[in-house]
């Protein structure tokens, strides 16, 4: 550890020493990780300063450094399988609007009613959930029922 100089400025009592570790204090890089010979302050990523890298979650594009901390570590595994069982509820939403649409497309009156519960409920269990705002899972409810009543009145559209 080395002193550096600094002010102390709510007491006015002048200068004190503080106690800052030398990496902190040097800008120059001449303080070297002694495992394999690199600069703190060279920009060299961890994961190559130690050779350690996190496991690929999925894919290649979603390659991180894992955090140090345990708490993080761990926001990091949830925050995944919350984002990959919110894909597969926006998926499974997708398919079933695909499928009223079809259904309606076809004129089918008995199919589209029976899709339109279908997808109405997966739509309000994904805004209870949060993976979607309610308010968009009511607009899109309300453009399906309205495509709905016309088809039964006879003119799609």
């Amino acid at each position: 550890m080395s002193t550096v100089n600094a002010h102390r400025n709510n007491r006015g009592s002048g200068l004190r020493r503080l106690r800052i570790p030398r990496r902190l204090a040097v800008q120059s890089c001449d303080l070297f990780d002694s495992r394999n010979a690199l600069c703190y302050n060279s920009p060299v990523s961890r994961s190559e300063r130690t050779g350690f890298t996190a496991p690929v979650v999925s894919g290649p594009e979603r390659k991180k450094e894992m955090p140090n901390i345990n708490s993080q570590v761990k926001r990091v595994r949830k925050s995944e399988e919350q984002r990959l069982r919110n894909k597969a509820v926006k998926s499974a939403l997708k398919t079933d609007m695909k499928k009223f649409e079809a259904a309606h497309a076809a004129g089918d009156v008995d199919s589209a009613t029976e899709r339109f519960e279908v997808a109405s409920r997966a739509l309000d269990k994904a805004a209870s959930k949060g993976v979607i705002h309610k308010n968009k899972a009511a607009n899109r409810k309300s453009r399906m029922s309205r495509s709905l009543a016309q088809l039964r009145q006879g003119s799609p559209g």
